[in-house]
């Protein structure tokens, strides 16, 4: 700020709000991230923008409070979209459909669930597959349909194990219980 560096306040300003985020502060990361909003508009920045949109988003997520999550994350989609940001739009996607699935609209959830993985796919994000499967997997056992949600929980295990990312353990204690309310 001090070396009038506008772009660095943006991100650094965005950088803080994300820690407010993980230390479930929330109403200093709105705070930090509005202004961090408000810059990257300034400039013209609209990566920045974006960025900071969909971390709103999330934030309103983690609050509860969705209407407003969904309307800063559709925001950063459309902007993802606009500037051909394919990581960006399949984040914004990937959180639409979280948003959803704690709204229990779960035709919709999937919709943009299944946008988000086809793109993790296509520019071969393997974390974020497996991530978007296991979603998969909760979403069809919310819905009654174990085979499928089974499958999708193997698929995400498998990605997981290969990966060697924290999630295997979370895919396997699901799958588990999965097994185990099937009586298999």
């Amino acid at each position: 700020k001090e070396i009038g560096d506008r772009l660095g306040e943006s991100e650094a300003l965005t950088n803080l709000g994300n820690v407010f985020i993980q230390l479930e502060q929330y109403s200093e990361a709105l705070e930090y991230l509005k202004k961090s909003l408000a810059i990257s508009r300034e400039i013209g920045d609209l990566l920045g923008e974006s960025e900071a949109l969909a971390n709103l988003g999330n934030a309103f997520i983690q609050l509860e409070q969705y209407s407003e999550a969904l309307e800063y994350l559709k925001k950063s989609l459309n902007i993802s979209r606009a500037i051909g940001d394919r990581l960006g739009e399949s984040e914004a996607l990937a959180n639409l459909g979280n948003a959803f699935i704690q709204l229990e609209e779960y035709s919709e959830a999937l919709e943009y669930l299944q946008q988000s993985l086809a793109i993790s796919r296509e520019i071969g994000i393997r974390e974020t597959e497996a991530y978007l499967l296991t979603n998969f997997a909760e979403v069809y056992h919310v819905l009654g349909d174990r085979k499928l949600a089974l499958d999708y929980c193997n698929q995400a295990l498998a990605i997981a194990t290969e990966l060697g990312i924290p999630l295997v353990k979370e895919c396997q204690e699901f799958k588990d219980r999965l097994l185990m309310n099937s009586g298999s």
